[in-house]
């Protein structure tokens, strides 16, 4: 996976890029499955 924002490859499961600092996204889209899952 690559930062958005830079460009630069990101380390699997990251939440933050190590390069910039901008958000992966990944607990947001983590959070949006699990409610999903629980069905609420």
């Amino acid at each position: 996976m690559y930062c958005k924002q830079c460009g630069a490859q990101l380390p699997d499961g990251a939440n933050y890029c190590p390069n910039c600092g901008a958000s992966t996204g990944f607990l947001r889209n983590l959070l949006c499955v699990l409610v999903y899952m629980i069905g609420a």
